[in-house]
């Protein structure tokens, strides 16, 4: 039987986890290391997924870095769990 108190990352699916790093390291390339942590609001990510939503609906795959606009709006959803978990 699982322990309660230990954390299971059976339940991440670890095959997202590389398309989610990359998006997060391009954010970092384009934007500045860790910039959400003195640049951005979580209403800004929130913008952000919506229009990722957007084009991942349309086209899927962003055309400069071939990464799926999926993966941006995992990595701004990760993002805000961090802004929300350390606070202002």
């Amino acid at each position: 039987m699982s322990d309660p108190t230990k954390w299971q990352f059976r339940h991440f699916p670890m095959e997202a986890l590389e398309p989610i790093c990359r998006a997060l390291q391009e954010g970092s390339e384009k934007y500045g290391y860790r910039n959400w942590e003195y640049e951005l609001q979580p209403r800004d990510l929130v913008d952000a997924m919506m229009r990722h939503l957007k084009e991942a609906s349309e086209t899927g795959i962003d055309p400069e870095t071939g990464i799926h606009h999926a993966a941006y709006m995992a990595a701004n959803a990760i993002i805000i769990c961090a802004m929300l978990y350390n606070g202002p």
